[in-house]
């Protein structure tokens, strides 16, 4: 699953947390964890490549989700459930280092880097937390709409949880 599924179903966790409990310890000491867990579980929902199509279905909804996140007056609580939700792709692909090799390791910058060996061991992803065998296999389009489901459910999280922020507006 791409980072902006991963990242609502974190805040989904930890906003319910926070409504539940009313206190924003609890929120960060039970959601943060269960959101690190909800990772896993949801790459049991296998998505098709986007290709060419990730800025528009990867990068511009995370850019909406923080923006979002802003707005509602929650920013922190959106950053560590948007990184707990990421959190085992992190380690797996090395701060996302593997991915960005794979895509120009033929550069001179990436050839001048694999002299170091910080940089050898991070050019391949470990996927240590990725071994799920089985699992619902997403077409292109039900890929593509998951990004924007992500974005309508941190909609409504932020709708809600602007509410019950007594420091905003």
């Amino acid at each position: 699953m791409y980072s902006t599924p991963h990242a609502t179903v974190g805040l989904a966790i930890t906003s319910t947390t926070l409504l539940t409990t009313q206190d924003m310890t609890l929120t960060y000491s039970i959601g943060i964890p269960l959101a690190v867990v909800s990772h896993y579980m949801m790459d049991y929902l296998r998505e098709s490549n986007l290709k060419e199509n990730t800025l528009l279905y990867d990068i511009i909804p995370y850019i909406l989700y923080t923006i979002l996140g802003y707005l509602s007056g929650y920013f922190w609580l959106f950053f560590f459930s948007g990184i707990a939700g990421n959190l085992l792709d992190v380690i797996d692909k090395k701060l996302y280092f593997a991915i960005v090799y794979s895509k120009y390791r033929h550069t001179s910058i990436m050839k001048k880097l694999l002299k170091y060996k910080l940089f050898q061991w991070a050019s391949k992803p470990s996927l240590f937390f990725h071994r799920q065998k089985t699992g619902i296999n997403f077409s292109l389009n039900q890929t593509k709409a998951s990004a924007i489901i992500s974005l309508i459910i941190t909609i409504f999280f932020t709708i809600i949880l602007s509410k019950t922020n007594p420091n905003l507006f």
